[in-house]
């Protein structure tokens, strides 16, 4: 009869262990959807802090020398150009907020919004990488009211 209640509880303890563990990898595979959109976040600020800055000034200058345009238009790329910085990093933080809120509606809505931020940031970001430079106020106009949708 000793045995018995030895299987038993060591039955009990093994399908404690397995919903530890299952429990356990819930939290880990959570842990790791946040910290990959942190850390992808993170490295996108690096690159456009880096490249893309030197990209857009290379544009604002060639706008301003060969289009003739002057300082005041090109204004709109360092104005975007801060934008997607601020959002970028209200990104990367917004995750780190993210893994410890509690599950309730004010998160799913919490969520809804970052989900629009991070599309509109990545829109914004791929309006900023253009790859040719426009040639005339025709296709430097299109750039600067690009549908976005």
């Amino acid at each position: 009869m000793v045995r018995t209640g030895t299987l038993v509880i060591n039955t009990l303890r093994m399908k404690n262990r397995k919903q530890n563990l299952s429990r356990e990898r819930i939290l880990m595979n959570r842990y790791n959807h946040h910290y990959e959109r942190y850390w992808n976040h993170k490295t996108s600020s690096e690159f456009e802090r880096g490249e893309l800055v030197t990209e857009i000034r290379e544009k604002s200058d060639y706008l301003q020398d060969q289009m003739n345009i002057t300082w005041i238009e090109v204004q709109f790329l360092d104005e975007a150009l801060s934008v997607l910085f601020k959002c970028r990093s209200m990104l990367q933080y917004s995750y780190v907020l993210a893994f410890y809120l509690k599950k309730s509606p004010e998160k799913a809505i919490f969520e809804e919004n970052q989900k629009d931020l991070e599309h509109n940031t990545e829109l914004l970001s791929g309006s900023l990488c253009w790859p040719a430079l426009p040639n005339t106020e025709e296709e430097l106009s299109k750039i600067k009211t690009r549908d976005t949708k």
